[in-house]
């Protein structure tokens, strides 16, 4: 992953999609999170919902924050007009983009032109697009489709396959996350009883 400036080591895909989201709020104040239709990012609260037939999000567990609810939208997964529509509706409140490039459920080959397309538009419109790679990077080979497209996404999330098997995961951010965070001295929290655990790490 040639665009990681900096790793940060978790202890499961589901840590790092849950603190790849904390530093993209710290970025700006925007609130909205948008999901694709299909992308599945383990059992973090503000994610764990699906959408309807109308793309509203809707719960998929009890003890959900209404208030996460609020502030999460969907596009439809490789569909560039109908995923455009929406995202001009909202591109002022947008915080983040989060994705699976090749989704585990629907894994298609023909993407590169709308993960291009959503690179550009978060590009634009300063929007952190998230890769959540726990799946398909390295497994599909060094790189991953980031290589293999040309893609340069602001943050990555990569699960177990770097361990092994062992409950470990990363996130990579690129160098113009790092430079913001720098610039605006952001401070963003991380830690607990099992951070660096031997095992895994």
């Amino acid at each position: 992953f040639p665009n990681f400036s900096k790793i940060i080591f978790c202890n499961s895909g589901a840590e790092a999609v849950m603190k790849s989201l904390r530093i993209s709020r710290s970025l700006n104040k925007k609130n909205l999170i948008v999901n694709v239709t299909g992308s599945w990012h383990g059992s973090v609260d503000r994610l764990l919902f699906y959408p309807n037939k109308y793309l509203k999000p809707q719960k998929l567990s009890d003890g959900l924050s209404l208030d996460d609810k609020k502030k999460l939208i969907y596009i439809p997964y490789n569909d560039i007009e109908k995923s455009n529509k929406i995202l001009n509706k909202f591109k002022d409140d947008i915080n983040s983009i989060i994705i699976e490039p090749v989704q585990g459920s629907l894994p298609l080959g023909n993407v590169k032109k709308y993960l291009k397309f959503l690179e550009k538009f978060c590009k634009k419109n300063n929007i952190t697009l998230i890769f959540d790679e726990i799946i398909t990077g390295i497994r599909i080979r060094p790189g991953s489709v980031q290589k293999k497209y040309g893609l340069n996404p602001d943050i990555t999330t990569v699960g177990k396959i770097i361990g092994g098997g062992l409950p470990i995961g990363i996130i990579g951010i690129s160098e113009r996350i790092i430079k913001i965070i720098k610039k605006k001295k952001i401070k963003v929290f991380f830690g607990g009883p099992f951070s660096a655990n031997s095992l895994s790490s």
